[in-house]
């Protein structure tokens, strides 16, 4: 079990530093609504990271879940701060969001459909809470969509991140084979799927501008 609880950790570390890092973008965000939603995803993030820390020390310590450890590491900074880099602009919390959310998203959803009993509705839960910050980030991309530098800015930030994270989840899915946990696919299914995400987007806005979407 200490190979899944590794698979935890760190997907736990990355919904720290997630949460972390947008806690303090909110304070920059383009405009109030932007703020208060993304100081809210951000809570999310951060219970999402005390929930995996808690199964990771359940499992390392044989049932038990000390909610004082695990409330000791939430209240400081992540554990792996260079994973998830301080966003330089508006435009780098969007990929943030729609890469490294998107792949963890992907996790939960593995650990829902394969996880040990006690972790499915603990994964459950966590992505009926990412349901909003993917509506929250596509009517974000949406608003990008308008604008053909800032669509070049968002899709030269996306291919950056998506190599910047591919060799974290590679060793990722590497411990869990460990485990005998078949992880989600990464790589080529991670890059499609934030494609699918950013194209539903743009029909989004062409849908809102009175265009036709095929």
């Amino acid at each position: 079990m200490s190979a899944l609880a590794d698979v935890l950790g760190g997907l736990a570390a990355a919904k720290h530093g997630l949460g972390y890092r947008l806690a303090f973008a909110g304070l920059s965000a383009p405009a109030i609504e932007a703020a208060v939603a993304t100081v809210a995803v951000a809570q999310e993030e951060l219970g999402h990271a005390r929930l995996l820390y808690a199964s990771e020390l359940r499992l390392r310590e044989g049932g038990g879940e000390d909610e004082g450890a695990v409330g000791a590491a939430i209240q400081t900074a992540p554990p792996a701060p260079e994973l998830v880099p301080a966003p330089t602009s508006w435009v780098e919390v969007l990929t943030t969001l729609a890469t490294l959310d998107t792949a963890l998203s992907l996790w939960l959803e593995a650990l829902a459909e394969r996880g040990e009993p006690w972790l499915q509705p603990r994964a459950r839960r966590m992505l009926d809470e990412e349901a909003f910050h993917r509506e929250y980030l596509c009517g974000w991309l949406a608003v990008v969509a308008g604008e053909p530098a800032l669509r070049e800015r968002i899709a030269t930030s996306v291919e950056a991140a998506l190599a910047r994270y591919g060799p974290w989840l590679d060793a990722l899915a590497a411990r869990a084979a460990l485990a005998g946990f078949t992880a989600p696919p990464s790589g080529a299914r991670l890059a499609s799927a934030v494609t699918e995400l950013v194209a539903g987007a743009r029909a989004l806005r062409r849908r809102d501008d009175g265009e036709s979407v095929p």
